[in-house]
């Protein structure tokens, strides 16, 4: 969308003089800015959930990206006026997630659900670390120091 200097003029707020009020104007505009992120993000969210209860339902494949538009736009209930624009969101969910999805290429090559690897196990920490004991010629154990 292109800022035009007319849309500009109607969204600055003004003072008691017709002046725009600048500070008024930003404060303005970041509270606008700011539920608009809050709307978009939690947007991404319920697509994204909506893409993997899809892929769970399928076993985590679908024949087409077309194919996963359709139903993740069904399954939020879409109606004809939204059904495009959410196919086009949950397309574009799994295009942006590329290290969870395989898109496949030519037609017919589908499009999958990657197995994510497990959790790798952490480290021991060194405080649990001891070092090994040796013996001395009286047959006490004494601690090698490293």
């Amino acid at each position: 969308m292109t800022i035009s200097t007319q849309n500009l003029a109607s969204y600055a707020v003004r003072d008691d003089n017709g002046n725009i009020d600048i500070n008024q104007t930003l404060r303005q505009f970041t509270n606008d800015m700011t539920e608009l992120v809050q709307r978009e993000t939690a947007e991404i969210e319920s697509v994204g959930e909506a893409v993997k209860a899809v892929f769970d339902e399928h076993e985590n494949e679908l024949p087409d990206m077309e194919t996963l538009g359709y139903v993740v736009a069904m399954k939020l209930g879409a109606d004809v006026a939204s059904i495009s624009d959410i196919s086009s969101r949950a397309k574009a969910y799994v295009r942006r997630y590329t290290d969870q999805f395989e898109i496949g290429r030519g037609r017919g090559a589908g499009v999958r659900r990657i197995a994510l690897a497990p959790e790798p196990k952490p480290a021991p920490r060194a405080s649990t670390l001891r070092p090994p004991k040796s013996t001395s010629k009286s047959g006490q154990h004494k601690a090698v120091s490293a």
